[in-house]
């Protein structure tokens, strides 16, 4: 979902927000390969410096949701649990000109 809002003829700000489930089978997660669920939320912004010419401006924060996988013992080797998360930011520079 997002909402973009013109401010003036030469200044626009949006803002968006994205929740995804990935659903994956549970024997897919391990440390090399794992898919998360994650909440996303971005800002942006655009300036047209004249008709033809705009810059944009844009952040976005991904926080993936931490996912704890147990793992029988086997053998002489214990269980144990491993737990995978992270997160990402993206800032973003752009030229819209048109001809």
């Amino acid at each position: 979902m997002g909402l973009e809002y013109k401010i003036t003829d030469k200044i626009l700000a949006s803002v968006g927000y994205l929740y995804t489930k990935t659903g994956v089978n549970e024997n897919y997660q391990s440390d090399l390969s794992h898919s998360l669920n994650t909440n996303s939320i971005g800002l942006g912004g655009k300036y047209q410096v004249t008709e033809n010419l705009g810059i944009n401006l844009g952040f976005m924060t991904t926080k993936y949701m931490d996912h704890t996988k147990e793992f029988a013992a086997v053998g002489s080797l214990p269980s144990y649990n491993e737990t995978y998360g992270r997160k990402a930011t993206v800032i973003a520079l752009g030229v819209d000109y048109k001809f």
